[in-house]
């Protein structure tokens, strides 16, 4: 029982690490990337904005680019976005809230296959391999 709760304890420690890491390269290279964006960014951007523009105030979305990508990420960045003036920075932070999910989700896979808590949290980060 006491080395279950030890793994337990290192496997949390191993994830809130990655979410560390992830959040803190995030908020750097945003910091020193002084570049204008590229186009697309700018498309998934402005499609975003042009979803909370419909779905707000019935503009129809006019972007040739909607017909191409599925509307489910635009439309899951329309609260973070909608807090202030929108950026490229709030857009770029809920690739954290999607790191995270990435990771719970494959720490519950590993742990359905039979690992250890530690063990799922390194098999999560191994297979989300951070780049």
């Amino acid at each position: 029982m006491g080395s279950e709760k030890v793994n337990q304890r290192l496997g949390l420690w191993i994830a809130l690490a990655a979410v560390l890491l992830v959040t803190g390269s995030l908020t750097r290279w945003r910091r020193i990337d002084t570049r204008p964006p590229a186009w697309d960014q700018s498309v998934h951007l402005n499609l975003a904005l042009d979803y909370r523009d419909f779905l707000l105030h019935g503009k129809p979305v006019t972007s040739s680019w909607a017909s191409i990508y599925p509307p489910l990420y635009h439309l899951s960045l329309i609260p973070v976005l909608s807090i202030g003036t929108p950026s490229e920075s709030k857009a770029a932070a809920m690739h954290v809230v999607y790191f995270v999910l990435l990771l719970w989700g494959l720490a519950r896979i590993a742990k359905r296959l039979g690992a250890e808590t530690a063990d799922a949290a390194c098999a999560a980060l191994l297979f989300a391999g951070y780049s």
